[in-house]
């Protein structure tokens, strides 16, 4: 069948299908060259896909048609959130390994069709809309979305400022960059036009209690709650705010709720690694052993986050952590495991510490950090302290070439 005598429109959904289009915009169908009409529901939308989601399950899931669908699926305001209650730097790493996805052939195309019907239609609400969502949830699995996701939601939201999906996604968008400021100016904007979305309210509550805005976060919670006694994200994110301000009671209270109305596993599993840890006596942040994927660490706050990622997310340096522990604000032993220091050759050995004081000093900034930092490189088996990084050494002086 030529081109010119292929259907016009989507036999699953019924819109419009651009020509020479692989695959419907609307519902992500193949379009194939006499596709036909089908009383069958499409694939629902997936859950949350934040860090309790397993990513070899999502992983599969997009190796399939399936995947367009989650893509491509309308949604009722319910967008994929950030981060369900708030991440350890363990788990945050392991959700940006994970989501380093190579796509299949036929999501690539669709993506790129998303693109081409926008850019052919700049003033169409619905397609940048559309286009905006698909990069959003392609840059949950793949980082190299995410300014493209970006882009089309600062688009779409020129275009219709007051797009409820829209709004969200930003703010999510902006909470995994860390950016608990911008991502809150979204939820905020979001709340003005809808402002009783549990969700949302607890994402807002989650951004606040990233700067700190303990109290402010805590009573978002329990207006939640009050609405929503069996919301699991609420009950979560209190006990974390209780726990913080030394509320073992309250926190252990709050724990038991959201275990008791958990329905997936995942969460409960998580949920009691928590318990266990109000249980030990461990301060606000520190983990109790699971056995889980990444190091320990007790970081509370976004500059203690931020510098924990950047150990763990090292290339080399990663897989030598066993732990990071935070004596105050900003000073930390990262133990290391099988990582000799003192066998590092001179220029090998600043030029790590410039890149890593480099990438701390940034972080120091971005966050408001002002008081000398201090890490220490510590040998998990010896307890020797190796080397340490302050932020400043070597920073825009290390000159390979005296070493040569």
């Amino acid at each position: 069948m030529s081109d010119s005598q292929q259907p016009r429109f989507c036999g699953r959904c019924g819109a419009a299908r651009p020509e020479g289009a692989s695959f419907c915009p609307g519902c992500g169908t193949a379009l194939g060259p006499a596709p036909e009409p089908s009383s069958e529901t499409p694939e629902a939308k997936p859950k949350s896909s934040g860090p309790w989601v397993a990513a070899g399950v999502m992983a599969a899931f997009m190796a399939t048609g399936a995947g367009i669908f989650w893509l491509a699926a309308g949604t009722s305001g319910d967008v994929a959130r950030a981060v369900p209650g708030r991440p350890t730097p363990a788990v945050e790493a392991t959700q940006e390994s994970a989501r380093d996805i190579e796509f299949p052939e036929e999501i690539l195309t669709f993506l790129e069709e998303l693109q081409e019907a926008a850019a052919a239609s700049p003033e169409n609400i619905e397609a940048w809309q559309k286009l905006a969502r698909a990069q959003f949830r392609a840059s949950q699995l793949n980082r190299s979305y995410t300014a493209q996701a970006e882009q089309s939601l600062e688009r779409l939201l020129d275009l219709d400022a007051n797009n409820l999906e829209g709004l969200r996604m930003a703010g999510n968008l902006e909470y995994t960059k860390n950016d608990f400021a911008a991502a809150q100016g979204y939820y905020e904007r979001y709340l003005e036009l809808e402002p009783g979305d549990p969700h949302v309210l607890t994402d807002l509550g989650s951004v606040l209690l990233f700067q700190d805005q303990t109290e402010t976060a805590k009573k978002i919670y329990a207006d939640v709650l009050k609405e929503h006694p069996e919301f699991v994200q609420a009950h979560f994110n209190l006990a974390i705010a209780l726990h913080a301000q030394g509320d073992s009671e309250g926190a252990l209270e709050s724990l038991e709720l959201a275990r008791k109305h958990a329905s997936a596993p995942e969460y409960r599993e998580r949920i009691d690694q928590y318990i266990r840890t109000v249980k030990s006596g461990a301060a606000h942040g520190e983990v109790a052993p699971t056995g889980g994927s990444g190091p320990d660490s007790n970081a509370s706050s976004a500059f203690q986050s931020r510098v924990d990622r950047i150990f763990i997310q090292h290339n080399i340096v990663g897989r030598k952590i066993t732990s990071i522990e935070w004596h105050d604000a900003t000073n930390a032993s990262v133990y290391l495991d099988g990582f000799p220091m003192d066998k590092m050759p001179p220029v090998m050995r600043n030029k790590f510490k410039s890149t890593m004081n480099e990438q701390i000093m940034a972080a120091s900034n971005d966050t408001g950090t002002e008081t000398p930092v201090l890490v220490k490189l510590v040998d998990k088996a010896s307890n020797t302290v190796m080397d340490s990084l302050d932020g400043e050494e070597f920073v825009g002086a290390f000159d390979e070439q005296a070493y040569q």
